[in-house]
């Protein structure tokens, strides 16, 4: 799960990086198409002027060879004018949309000429000179502008009208100018509107001597042609305005770059929106689909989960998990072991709830047997009907104290089971040396009628013949242990079968197997073998067995600090090895 974690992490990291870095080249787009248009919108309204900076700005030169930026070319073609680049000795290195009547080098008098009154010919040429490289470079822009001419001959013709206010010759000039759609202003020295003629847009009642000169140099602030005349016999200054294009107006430039914003904040609040919905689907789906597990778990539909992983959905034909569930890998596998844990675990509690019943069953019928028999013998005993004789006294009372100890032995088992299971038990170890120790058990045996049928041997493997193979043990339990394990051998094999008890000693730990040839156990008894109440035979069968004698022996084992484990086959006989640490200390009990 660590691994889901850290993919998790590393993955919604990157997403929400790549998430900001989109959103910010979005916003820097925006706001660079935003900025290019109101740098293009004031170039376009201080043309030609602030379009003339803007073309030396955006052009380099090389020993006379001129590097123009493309658009420029098709922007003066669009306005019907002409750009012509000349170098220190008035020769002119490059031209664009230049008519043919212009010459290819300016002598100094023309130029002179062109500064003092911004006209070549038919042309209106606005001139600046870049000084940035080592020698100077004149800009000439230039376009036909019949409006200075004819703002020219108004002024001739009127000027003597606007002195006297002549009212008839006043409305002819009012006609004129409503005729071009333009609006035209006379000032006075002072910058202040004599008379306004046309269509005027605008409220001002003077002029201020710069901006008088800013809109004679073209720089209006409009999309505005104006021409500007000034007539020194009388010291008046005729503007005429004409609008060059209708165009949508933006407003101020803070205006736009709030649109830019709200735009781009509304373009990137989609993008998360839809950033969101995709990852609710991308990670929250599978995250519902592992509820419904979970809920399918909690109802005990542990196949149908199952069934459901099996499904295309989940796996492609490759029976790999898909790619978008590849991120929880780790979490499905969790699901598809806990299903199969889940139904392990449900089919060996039927199996043990099964397997309780039979021994409840056998238990009942142990005890049933040497109450009845007890019951039986006290009913003779309290009857007055029967002379006793004393061997048949001697005899009852036997055959009672026999039946009590068999009884008191279930007794016994059903607690020691118990504490061991809830290690309750205390333990009284002693150091002892194994090898002589289960000599002794065995050597006890072979006085034993019950195991006279079958053969015991004992072997002793991986030690010098003066060592000993010392172990810490209570030594009451541990032959208990011993004892059940051999007599679960006897018990459950026909006579004639040989029992061997082998000891084998390690470096680090003591191995004791108790190995016999006898008939094997199949895969549901080597299962449920160390489980309680387990028996392995039949309740039908005669056994005197508890079904906790190998529940005892791996629960007294595990308390040694040791382990228990079973080889059988059927056929093959069984071998059941115990395994314990080896302990070494100078005083061992024999």
């Amino acid at each position: 799960m660590k691994a889901t974690k850290r993919r998790l992490a590393f993955r919604f990291t990157i997403q929400f990086i790549i998430f900001l870095i989109l959103a910010v080249i979005i916003f820097g787009i925006l706001m660079f198409v935003a900025l290019n248009y109101i740098s293009k919108a004031e170039m376009e309204r201080n043309f030609p002027m602030g379009g003339l900076e803007a073309i030396i700005n955006e052009t380099t030169i090389s020993e006379d060879v001129v590097t123009l930026y493309p658009g420029w070319e098709s922007l003066l073609e669009e306005q019907e004018m002409w750009l012509q680049i000349v170098n220190k000795d008035g020769e002119v290195i490059h031209n664009v949309n230049a008519p043919d009547n212009l010459p290819n080098t300016y002598t100094l008098k023309e130029i002179m000429s062109v500064d003092e009154t911004n006209r070549y010919g038919e042309y209106k040429v606005y001139s600046v000179i870049d000084t940035y490289y080592e020698d100077p470079y004149l800009y000439f822009l230039g376009y036909q502008n019949h409006y200075d001419d004819l703002l020219q001959r108004w002024a001739a013709i009127y000027r003597e009208d606007i002195a006297q206010t002549e009212a008839d010759s006043l409305a002819q000039l009012e006609q004129n100018v409503g005729r071009i759609n333009s609006t035209l202003k006379i000032l006075d020295s002072e910058g202040n509107i004599v008379r306004s003629f046309g269509f005027s847009a605008a409220e001002e009642s003077s002029f201020g001597p710069v901006e008088i000169f800013a809109r004679s140099m073209g720089i209006s602030g409009m999309e505005k042609e104006i021409s500007v005349f000034y007539d020194p016999d009388y010291e008046l200054t005729w503007m005429l305005t004409t609008e060059r294009e209708e165009g949508e107006q933006y407003g101020t430039f803070i205006r736009l770059i709030v649109i830019v914003m709200v735009i781009a904040a509304f373009v990137i609040l989609l993008l998360g929106i839809l950033f969101t919905v995709w990852h609710a689907a991308r990670y929250g789906q599978p995250l519902f689909l592992f509820v419904t597990w979970l809920e399918k778990l909690g109802r005990g539909d542990y196949e149908e989960v199952l069934a459901e992983m099996e499904d295309r959905k989940i796996l492609n034909k490759k029976g790999k998990i898909r790619g978008r569930y590849k991120l929880y890998e780790a979490v499905i596998n969790a699901f598809r072991e806990m299903a199969d844990k889940l139904i392990d675990a449900r089919d060996e509690r039927s199996q043990l709830d099964r397997t309780r019943e039979a021994w409840m069953t056998g238990i009942s019928h142990d005890l049933r047997t040497p109450l009845s028999s007890m019951q039986g013998y006290a009913h003779m005993l309290e009857s007055d009907k029967y002379n006793w004789t004393r061997n048949e006294l001697q005899e009852i009372g036997a055959t009672i104290r026999e039946k009590g100890d068999y009884m008191l032995d279930l007794v016994e088992d059903f607690s020691l089971a118990f504490q061991l299971k809830n290690s309750a038990l205390p333990l009284e170890k002693e150091t002892v040396d194994l090898e002589q120790f289960l000599q002794r058990i065995i050597l006890k045996l072979k006085n034993d009628i019950s195991v006279n049928d079958y053969e015991l041997h004992f072997k002793t493997e991986g030690k010098g013949e003066q060592e000993t193979v010392p172990i810490r043990a209570d030594i009451r339990l541990f032959e208990r242990m011993i004892l059940n394990l051999i007599y679960n051998a006897v018990q459950h094999n026909p006579p004639g079968t040989t029992v061997f008890v082998k000891v084998t000693s390690g470096e680090d730990e003591v191995k004791i197997a108790v190995h016999d040839d006898g008939k094997g156990m199949d895969e549901e008894t080597k299962k449920f073998l160390f489980e309680n109440y387990y028996r392995g035979v039949s309740t039908t069968d005669k056994s005197d067995g508890t079904g906790l004698g190998m529940s005892i022996a791996k629960g007294i084992a595990e308390a040694h600090n040791g382990s228990i484990c079973v080889h059988s086959e059927t056929g093959e006989g069984t071998i059941i090895e115990l395994r314990f640490p080896k302990y070494s200390e100078p005083h061992i009990k024999v």
